[in-house]
């Protein structure tokens, strides 16, 4: 399967990059960083794309006029972005996730086998990155909470800052700091105990194998959008 890489100077696009030159699966079918730029002639089965998000509309664009599958790796979208992927995933097959690491989703399956049980206990979403992520909370973080929302329907997030909680407030930290790759945790407690659930990515190695993973899994498809809960 040929791969062609937006984003192919940036660490994540030289980890794809490097995974795909190592892998006897993929093949390695070039790359860009400003799809102007593009002057490759090689075929492509499928672009990950691990750019800019000043650049998706126009990546998506590129892979809707080569009818090419497409992995969404960029962080940092507007709902104007996922508006564009949503309407464009009727032309072409894409992959679009917060976070391309399989732990994430079991962590996301265990916070939805415990939330039903949990009723009465008190959340807290703490989220950790490196000092130059931009965005915050995290998309993870987010995903994280739409996940508690369909359980609580009444629970209103805040930033974390604020001390005192009230009935149905969900406090979302984000903390930006040295060279951090990733960190979620929820912690769940009520008067007497407490549950804690959390993720850490010891290196961003483990996105890139799920960019492929996700690749992969659009092998042979035409049409729709697809996520992280699709693979596990």
């Amino acid at each position: 399967m040929k791969i062609l890489i937006s984003g192919i100077s940036g660490k994540m696009g030289q980890l794809v990059k490097s995974d795909v030159l190592l892998s006897n699966t993929f093949e390695f079918a070039g790359g860009f960083d400003v799809i102007e730029d593009y002057k490759g002639t090689m075929k492509f089965d499928a672009i990950i794309d691990f750019s800019h998000m000043s650049q998706t509309k126009k990546v998506i664009d590129f892979a809707v006029d080569n009818n090419t599958p497409l992995v969404i790796a960029t962080t940092g979208l507007t709902d104007d972005d996922f508006e564009y992927i949503q309407k464009k995933s009727s032309e072409i097959a894409i992959f679009h996730s917060h976070n391309y690491a399989y732990g994430i989703q079991v962590l996301i399956k265990a916070l939805n086998a415990i939330l039903p049980m949990t009723d009465d206990f008190d959340i807290e979403i703490t989220e950790k990155h490196h000092r130059y992520k931009a965005d915050a909370p995290s998309g993870t973080a987010k995903t994280i909470m739409a996940e508690i929302k369909q359980h609580r329907e009444e629970v209103k997030f805040i930033d974390a800052y604020q001390t005192k909680r009230q009935k149905n407030e969900i406090g979302v930290h984000a903390v930006r700091a040295g060279t951090i790759v990733g960190e979620h945790e929820i912690l769940l407690a009520s008067e007497d105990e407490m549950i804690t659930i959390k993720h850490e990515a010891l290196s961003k190695q483990i996105f890139s194998q799920g960019a492929l993973r996700a690749a992969k899994f659009l092998e042979n498809k035409t049409s729709g959008l697809y996520h992280m809960k699709d693979l596990v």
